[in-house]
């Protein structure tokens, strides 16, 4: 199910690279093919997923027809093959636990995915109190320094020794858990050099 980074930086919907990737996940056994309907109405809706809290776990299907954000083409832009990857680099990034756990047909046919990640205790003082100095802490003791580029209004990190940078890091996409540590939760994750670090796809 492999394609080159050019490839994937230059897939859009309805180019042939773009439906090369998105045959080749409808093909691909070891994705399953999941029911939306059985996980009820979302729990929540986001810019990027349909999201659902179930059984300690947080569940998260691509919506719009689109599979979330690119840090190369902007908000709404990630290739199928793009966001497979995205879910590779988080966890050798952050050592998460979200997992592609499915695929779907939307109501118009179109691809879709599902990723699944541990439910996260939030910390007492609530989801979206970390302050600035503690994110920063957190990218840096990763590895993680601001790169020259921005997605959207936010700094694009890299961290050269793996090879990945990330975006749209902020108070919003991060929980503090009970122990009170910064955990991610939804960060845009790119490997832009796929000789450093874990090789996948």
């Amino acid at each position: 199910m492999g394609a080159s980074s050019r490839a994937i930086q230059a897939a859009q919907p309805g180019t042939s690279s773009w439906n090369a990737e998105d045959q080749a996940i409808r093909n691909e056994k070891s994705i399953p093919w999941r029911n939306l309907g059985k996980f009820g109405p979302p729990d929540t809706i986001a810019s990027e997923h349909f999201v659902w809290f179930q059984d300690g776990m947080v569940f998260k299907a691509t919506a719009y027809g689109r599979f979330g954000h690119s840090i190369d083409k902007g908000p709404g832009k990630a290739t199928p093959l793009e966001y497979l990857r995205r879910i590779a680099a988080s966890n050798e990034a952050f050592n998460d636990s979200a997992t592609i756990v499915g695929k779907f047909e939307n109501e118009n046919g179109g691809l879709g995915l599902i990723h699944a990640q541990d439910f996260i205790e939030q910390n007492p003082a609530g989801a979206f109190h970390a302050t600035p100095e503690q994110l920063i802490h957190f990218l840096e003791s990763l590895g993680f320094f601001p790169s020259e580029g921005h997605f959207a209004k936010y700094e694009v990190w890299a961290n050269p020794d793996l090879g990945i940078e990330i975006a749209d890091f902020h108070s919003g996409n991060v929980i503090l858990n009970s122990e009170g540590m910064v955990v991610p939760i939804d960060i845009v994750v790119n490997k832009f050099d796929p000789a450093k670090g874990i090789h996948y796809f």
